[in-house]
């Protein structure tokens, strides 16, 4: 019988993990200090496996564009028990609708 393969660190490799995490939602928010600069009303948040790099795409429902103009922004995503914090790593641009930003490792 032959053996199986392992890769350096010992575990078996997993050939159906997917590329990305995605975590999907209806409702979030991009926060400026304890301001709310805009509310969300579809995400999808994703990290790359590979480059552990994290992304979120969704749609803007309403903001405020002197807040969502200033730094550090937030992206929070609330669930049952708390949120989800990452920093947001790029500039927002439109004040309503479709956007895309890189985030941050999520805070605590």
């Amino acid at each position: 019988m032959g053996r199986s393969r392992r890769p350096a660190n010992g575990r078996p490799r997993n050939r159906l993990t997917p590329p990305t995490v995605e975590i999907t939602g209806v409702a979030a928010a991009i926060e400026w200090s304890y301001y709310v600069a805009a509310t969300v009303g579809g995400f999808v948040a994703r990290r790359d496996r590979d480059t552990k790099t994290w992304s979120v795409e969704g749609v803007i429902t309403s903001a405020d564009p002197f807040k969502l103009a200033q730094q550090p922004l937030t992206f929070i995503v609330p669930h049952k028990t708390g949120a989800l914090r990452w920093p947001i790593l790029d500039p927002i641009h439109p004040a309503a609708g479709p956007f895309y930003a890189r985030l941050g490792q999520p805070e605590g």
